[in-house]
């Protein structure tokens, strides 16, 4: 992959919507909502907050499926792929032991 996020941005791969609800009624395509879910692919180097420390992401790893803000993502395309990214401050929530 050529794409590399900046300081502060975290390349995502978006999972896709469920097809059905929990009571079993599969949703249409125009029904859908835009999705909030992801794969973390990639985490932009460590940047620094108006005090000069270090905002470490280290709560976010690679592979982890993190929950982000509903229209707070630039989709972008590379090789044919459709990634996201997201601003760090973006994502308001991430699952544990998703392997």
């Amino acid at each position: 992959m050529k794409l590399k996020p900046t300081a502060g941005w975290i390349l995502i791969e978006e999972l896709p919507e469920e097809e059905k609800t929990s009571v079993g009624v599969y949703l249409p395509e125009t029904s859908k909502d835009k999705s909030v879910k992801g794969k973390v692919i990639e985490i932009g180097p460590y940047m620094q907050n108006e005090n000069y420390n270090l905002v470490l992401y280290d709560q976010i790893k690679n592979a982890n499926i993190v929950i982000f803000k509903k229209w707070a993502t630039n989709e972008v395309n590379d090789n044919g792929k459709k990634y996201i990214l997201v601003k760090f401050e973006d994502v308001i929530g991430y699952y544990v032991n998703n392997k």
